[in-house]
């Protein structure tokens, strides 16, 4: 994957990432996780000497300059885990657990930390976007709808909604097309 801003130019604008924050997301890290591909678990991580948390920082900075993500990186070890009472012979009775490599999760930490604050720095995103944002999520967009209600029952408006739930929507993304927008994506011009 590569992180871009405009086409034909590697995104160069967000700050490198400080031996600190790698150290911070270390920390976080739980060490009841299974391993990714690599093997590497997080009691193995969280030993890890200072030189090398030096070198993991470089990595990372080297993955935001040049714009590519290491592939082994995004390779998962896709666990099936079955769905409490369900039939063990059917397929659709388990549900895929897919385990990275810690070190990309730390590497995408780090990397949606800077992303999240481009965002919010650049007001690129629509305020009515709620879902995958920090202190804000689904539940709160519930609240305003029945705000929305209340205001409009108790102003003897009627109130229309329409609710839109796509199944399984990220697996049906065009993804190559979603790139290319992105890519392509000026959010000084208006839509």
């Amino acid at each position: 994957m590569r992180f871009r801003t405009e086409a034909n130019s590697v995104c160069k604008d967000f700050d490198a990432p400080l031996p600190s924050e790698v150290l911070d997301c270390i920390k976080s890290l739980r060490i009841n996780k299974g391993p990714g591909i690599d093997g590497i678990n997080n009691k193995m991580i969280k030993n890890l000497p200072l030189h090398t948390i030096l070198t993991i920082t470089t990595i990372i900075h080297k993955i935001m300059t040049l714009g590519h993500f290491p592939t082994r990186w995004k390779t998962a070890t896709v666990v099936p885990i079955l769905k409490p009472g369900k039939d063990p012979t059917y397929t659709t009775s388990y549900r895929p657990i897919s385990l990275l490599p810690s070190l990309s999760k730390i590497a995408e930490h780090l990397i949606l930390k800077r992303l999240n604050n481009y965002l919010k720095e650049n007001s690129v995103l629509c305020p009515e976007q709620f879902g995958f944002r920090e202190k804000l999520s689904t539940s709160h967009q519930l609240i305003r709808v029945v705000e929305y209600v209340t205001e409009g029952f108790a102003n003897k408006q009627k109130t229309g909604a329409v609710f839109l739930d796509i199944q399984k929507a990220f697996d049906r993304v065009w993804q190559d097309g979603l790139i290319h927008k992105l890519i392509h994506y000026n959010p000084l011009l208006p839509y």
